[in-house]
């Protein structure tokens, strides 16, 4: 065997071992449900359906929203928290839910706050006025720096990066611009499918 030959074989192994991209699990952003900022709360949730039609080879319904400005940059997110508390003024009275959420409660501090805070005291139907009215800009959350990655970074990173930081999906990035999500529901299915393929 010639060195120029032991040298291809090396770099085969190479290619053959190295960790997954993002790119080989991410949804991309043509799939994603995407608005402006001035969208009305009901135009978005439209938005969201069309976007689940496009996205049929995946086993789990996306649960976001991407917010864009003018000038096509990502300015926020609408996820279920951000909705709720989107159609509920009264969470808006409590402050962060996202931190709140990690805190633990009991059963009855929840009742209190419910009570004390006159949470889903109007009726459900109440929900489609609201929708109507409240722009996307008003309910969504800011995107912070640890929930983006580009499409070359480690799988396994990103996945370490769900986890830890409790994250339902991160902001993937090619050339400084989104270009996609890499959702945890995608992650929890890859890793289910693995085990299912498991001997016992």
């Amino acid at each position: 065997m010639t060195e120029k030959n032991s040298e291809n074989i090396l770099k085969v192994r190479e290619t053959d071992v190295k960790s997954p991209t993002i790119k080989t699990m991410m949804i991309p952003l043509s799939m994603c449900a995407t608005v402006r900022e001035d969208t009305t709360l009901h135009d978005a949730i439209s938005v969201l359906y069309d976007a689940h039609k496009k996205d049929l080879q995946s086993s789990y319904r996306s649960r976001v929203i991407l917010v864009f400005n003018r000038e096509n940059r990502i300015v926020g997110k609408v996820d279920p928290l951000d909705l709720i508390a989107g159609v509920e003024d009264g969470y808006r009275r409590i402050g962060d839910l996202k931190s709140i959420s990690h805190m633990g409660f009991t059963r009855e501090f929840m009742k209190m706050m419910m009570d004390s805070h006159r949470l889903w005291q109007d009726p459900l139907t109440d929900i489609c006025r609201k929708a109507a009215g409240r722009k996307v800009g008003d309910i969504m959350s800011n995107t912070g720096p640890e929930e983006f990655m580009a499409e070359e970074d480690s799988l396994a990173e990103a996945i370490h990066r769900l986890t830890l930081g409790h994250l339902p999906f991160l902001i993937v990035t090619k050339d400084e611009k989104v270009s996609g999500i890499l959702r945890m529901d995608d992650v929890f299915g890859k890793i289910c499918d693995e085990i299912r393929r498991c001997e016992p």
